[in-house]
């Protein structure tokens, strides 16, 4: 029998195994570039438009919760972002004349006011939000709800506040 010496082996890899697994990871990368980051980006946007909507929802139901018993809304044109209100309250703010008659309504510089800082809206990723009262009359408020950040808007919405009441100007009564 013939005595082999065995030689031994370094154990590493061989230079196409090498090339074949650089190009497999670089396969991988650009799959991963090209399509799961656009990806996350965009479920980081839905998620952050979503939030911001729900920012403004909870600032409309806030407000719909202090202007629904209002029956006279006025705003100052050089000041839209805040709104002046008049709600039916019981009591000496406001006195009956006759069954249906009510006295003059006080002056608007007595009525509480309403806007985002009053709202204590909690705010979402260096956010603000912002209201514009502007379109708002006796029997309605309208208002633009906005998300803005860097004094760019990111999200507005607008919408329109009845009240539950009706006040007629011309009879002095409520409805």
């Amino acid at each position: 029998m013939r005595n082999r010496k065995k030689l031994g082996t370094a154990g590493g890899f061989t230079l196409l195994e090498t090339l074949l697994a650089l190009s497999i990871a670089a396969m991988a990368a650009v799959f991963f570039g090209s399509f799961l980051i656009p990806q996350m980006e965009l479920y980081y946007n839905y998620d952050r438009r979503s939030q911001v909507k729900a920012m403004c929802g909870e600032a409309y139901l806030k407000m719909e919760e202090i202007l629904r018993y209002g029956y006279m809304y006025a705003y100052n044109p050089s000041k839209p972002e805040e709104l002046l209100y008049f709600t039916r309250e019981e009591g000496p703010a406001v006195h009956k004349e006759r069954k249906d008659k009510w006295k003059e309504l006080p002056a608007c510089a007595s009525w509480p006011s309403l806007s985002a800082e009053d709202l204590d809206i909690r705010s979402f990723g260096g956010m603000s939000l912002e209201l514009d009262f502007g379109g708002t009359t006796a029997r309605e408020v309208k208002v633009r709800i906005e998300a803005v950040r860097d004094d760019v808007v990111i999200y507005e919405e607008e919408a329109t506040i009845g009240s539950l009441y009706g006040y007629d100007m011309s009879k002095g009564s409520i409805s």
